[in-house]
């Protein structure tokens, strides 16, 4: 994969999940983020506002950034086509990089060292996950992504080897639980635009340009 370089000014969104978010990445640093209370980014109508809103509150022009930095899915299939055609659109009208960023390799973040589970809930019912082993050049897939019930995580989760799951707030708060005493869990909290841009501008080696799209493997599509 070709290395970008994204320079120190980012802009970090994530349109994938239920509760969009937003940063602004000054080299390793967060100097703002945003999320629901400022405009739900994750809708089409208002993706625009808030990017204005976040730049603004890290007091940074649109015309001053280095790089674009969006979430590749998993999550909504909508919302990950939502974020990836706004980071493209804005690429090409500011002249920058845009790239995106796994948010199952991104949550990694908050997992420590050895091998680290990431989940997020995708729509009401499902949750996707990845296990990865933590390298100093970035978390290295041991597994495929999953997208299976909450009751199928659930149930998985009584069976890891893997001593920490990192999963965002949303749910940790339904799962948490349910978790075994053997397993680590950790809340990732709801801005998960601040991981995947720290996570671009640490590991610019791991990135992926491909939206990730998931669903249900018990998925079977009716006859016609």
């Amino acid at each position: 994969m070709e290395e970008i370089p994204i320079g120190k000014n980012i802009l970090a969104f994530d349109c994938a999940l239920r509760q969009g978010s937003l940063a602004v990445v000054g080299g390793s640093s967060i100097l703002a983020s945003a999320g629901d209370s400022s405009g739900n980014p994750s809708r089409a109508e208002e993706i625009l506002s808030s990017i204005a809103n976040v730049l603004k509150k890290a007091g940074i022009s649109l015309f001053n950034l280095d790089s674009i930095v969006v979430s590749s899915g998993p999550g909504s299939y909508s919302g990950i086509r939502i974020g990836m055609a706004t980071a493209a659109g804005l690429s090409l009208a500011l002249g920058i990089p845009a790239v995106g960023v796994s948010l199952l390799e991104a949550l990694t973040l908050k997992g420590g060292s050895g091998e680290v589970t990431s989940a997020i809930q995708v729509g009401k019912q499902d949750v996707a996950w990845q296990s990865f082993e933590m390298t100093d050049e970035g978390p290295i897939p041991v597994s495929d992504p999953v997208q299976d019930s909450e009751e199928s995580f659930i149930t998985c989760l009584k069976t890891f080897t893997v001593p920490t799951t990192v999963v965002h707030s949303e749910l940790f708060a339904r799962v948490a639980n349910a978790v075994p005493d053997n397993v680590q869990l950790v809340d990732a909290g709801t801005n998960v635009a601040s991981l995947i841009g720290v996570f671009a501008a640490r590991f610019q080696s791991r990135r992926s340009g491909r939206p990730i799209y998931l669903r249900n493997r018990n998925f079977t599509q009716a006859g016609f």
